[in-house]
């Protein structure tokens, strides 16, 4: 079994897997956990911590670019200050494994203009005859 299916069945069952200190994990709550949920963990231990390890990474640098998307659509719709915060926490508050597709969602409701806004570092918002 790969590790983002051992992660999915244990998300199914209601757990939570982290990584922990140094290679370690962190899985709640542990309590629990039966014994054939145990042996599966410990049996695939070093490809499940590789595998999240590599979601981190991946996550780090999808919040990075989501939160430049998210800037540019405030840009776009002129927003001010208290929004653009409002905009950081909703981005920052959402799962990780959910910042993707609200980056797609950005990209794709506003498409090519806004990437090439964020390339320019201009996201002025068009004239109203454009469509988002």
């Amino acid at each position: 079994m790969e590790a983002g299916s051992i992660l999915e069945l244990l998300r199914g069952l209601g757990f939570t897997v982290m990584l922990g200190a140094g290679d370690g994990l962190l899985v709640g709550p542990a309590s629990a956990l039966r014994e054939n949920e145990r042996q599966l963990l410990r049996a695939n231990k070093a490809e499940i911590v590789t595998f999240l390890k590599e979601a981190d990474r991946v996550a780090a640098g999808t919040t990075a670019d989501l939160l430049e998307a998210a800037m540019a659509v405030c840009d776009y719709w002129g927003d001010g200050e208290e929004a653009r915060a409002e905009m950081r926490a909703d981005c920052l508050a959402t799962p990780l494994h959910l910042r993707a597709d609200l980056l797609e969602h950005f990209r794709w409701t506003y498409g090519v203009r806004l990437q090439k806004r964020l390339r320019c570092g201009v996201a002025s918002r068009p004239s109203k005859s454009a469509d988002p």
